[in-house]
């Protein structure tokens, strides 16, 4: 049974499950594939494919060579430029340069801006509702479910999912473990799995990435729609009707459904209350007001549904690029696709710790890098895919976001600066030095003002008013997310395709 608890004001989903022998079913998705997928020659075709596929049919659109020599040979252009403008006119190019770069931030502010005003307005989150499907109109459905060391996971994730409320006739689950992954795989081993489970062991090869263990269980997938969760979801158990009804209800360029994201651990640290925060007002206010404007939407990494021949007709997820679903949105919109809001949630669990927080959030920023990177390769034939309100506004989104993550603790640097130099109430002696402390307070107030609006207006949505408090520590974590921005920029260079595993905890 499904039981619902209230874990320090927010309710979170719990599941307890005691399975009964494994049981026949008239008409499974799955075909009788158990445990031993991963294992034959058809499996040596999967994985090829699972890993070269995208860069062997669209190498533009894949991350496997991380800079083209165009773009390489454009980098240093513009460094050698930079620096020639500075030996040439040192205040105009620090101030222009200055200005170049804050830009994006102020985008940014402008985009959240717009964000709380799309919120104000909106009605109900979702619009209206779906009319209801009977059992027999309903598609079929696949679950991915991507896991590594995570044996500690095993019984909460197969509960969680015994739990939803989808016909098991028309549903499979695939447990996608790596072949070293001995723990995990006892872990389930040791479980009696009901019939529609099935375990796919993924051969080791590298890169040795979650979208490449997706990509070669999409091949054994079965269902008309794909899902993917990860080890710590706690779906709503209503989720796969309401993502089949909404499709069923779209046009067909419609190609993925994202659900939204609420944390579940929010009160454990003062890290967990930030990142809950942050994913209250990205997928109650950000995404949405990205979807009315037109934008691409920047996926989120697990309750993204699809329409199975289209994710494979596209390709997959790219195996080299380690945010892949922020990337998937992108390569779907220059695709002739769009991806909507999903009115369905799922609980996640955000790291407790800096340990955790940073190399997840490292992870996060490289493959924003790689993406943003992979999509302005040839800017021409991007403006053409994507038409200019979505191009604008990738560039915004992604190439914004990095360099306002970057640029952000500069700006402290140059109040600092003219705090001990010029003084703190007096005006700069030229031009140029107004121009630059006006900038730097307009993105300071208006950023931080504009965040912080946003995070209370969704956390009380939410009905989560003990996260209110908190927003005023916004700023320290800002600069948090500065830090894992240039470790980032470190990676993508000597190390691109590195995946730092983040670790969960058992929730039920």
């Amino acid at each position: 049974m499904c039981v619902c608890r209230e874990l320090g004001g927010y309710k979170a989903l719990a599941v307890e499950i005691q399975f009964e022998a494994p049981r026949r079913v008239n008409t499974p998705v799955t075909s009788s594939r158990r445990a031993g997928l991963g294992a034959s020659t058809d499996s040596e075709t999967a994985l090829d494919n699972a890993v070269n596929g995208l860069s062997r049919s669209a190498p533009h659109f894949s991350a496997r060579v991380p800079f083209w020599a165009r773009q390489i040979i454009a980098m240093g252009f513009l460094v050698g430029l930079v620096a020639a403008a500075f030996v040439v006119a040192t205040s105009a190019a620090f101030t222009t340069l200055f200005v170049a770069l804050a830009i994006p931030f102020s985008c940014i502010a402008i985009f959240r801006t717009a964000a709380i005003l799309f919120v104000l307005v909106r009605r109900s989150p979702d619009g209206a509702m779906l009319p209801p499907s009977s059992d027999d109109a309903l598609p079929t459905y696949s679950i991915l479910v991507p896991l590594y060391g995570e044996a500690n996971m095993a019984p909460q994730i197969v509960a969680a999912l015994t739990v939803l409320d989808y016909p098991v006739a028309r549903l499979e689950v695939l447990i996608i473990l790596e072949a070293d992954d001995h723990a995990t795989r006892a872990a389930f081993d040791s479980q009696s799995l009901p019939t529609h489970f099935n375990i796919i062991t993924v051969p080791h090869v590298r890169p040795k990435t979650k979208p490449k263990a997706l990509n070669f269980a999409l091949k054994y997938a079965c269902g008309d729609y794909v899902v993917v969760y990860d080890a710590e979801d706690l779906p709503a158990p209503g989720q796969l009707r309401t993502a089949a009804r909404m499709f069923a209800n779209t046009p067909d360029t419609v190609a993925c459904l994202q659900g939204r994201l609420l944390i579940h651990n929010a009160t454990d640290s003062w890290l967990t209350r930030q990142f809950s925060l942050e994913y209250l007002a990205l997928f109650d206010g950000l995404l949405p007001a990205y979807q009315a404007l037109g934008l691409p939407l920047p996926l989120g990494g697990t309750s993204n549904h699809f329409p199975r021949h289209i994710l494979k007709r596209i390709g997959g997820w790219d195996p080299h690029n380690v945010t892949e679903d922020a990337d998937l949105g992108i390569r779907l919109v220059r695709l002739g696709y769009e991806a909507r809001m999903l009115p369905s949630e799922t609980w996640e669990e955000a790291p407790e710790r800096f340990a955790g927080w940073l190399p997840q959030r490292t992870r996060w920023l490289k493959g924003w890098m790689q993406t943003w990177l992979v999509h302005t390769r040839q800017p021409l034939r991007a403006l053409t895919d994507m038409g200019l309100v979505a191009f604008v506004g990738f560039h915004m989104i992604f190439g914004g976001m990095v360099l306002a993550a970057l640029v952000h603790p500069f700006m402290y640097v140059l109040l600092v600066w003219q705090y001990f130099t010029i003084g703190p109430f007096a005006s700069p002696i030229d031009g140029a030095g107004h121009l630059i402390t006006a900038l730097t307070a307009f993105n300071l107030a208006l950023g931080y003002t504009s965040a912080m609006v946003l995070c209370a207006i969704s956390a009380l949505r939410r009905r989560q008013s003990g996260l209110l408090l908190h927003i005023l520590t916004l700023p320290v974590y800002w600069l948090l997310v500065s830090a894992a921005a240039w470790r980032a920029l470190w990676q993508l260079l000597f190390a691109p395709f590195k995946w730092e595993k983040t670790q969960h905890r058992i929730r039920v």
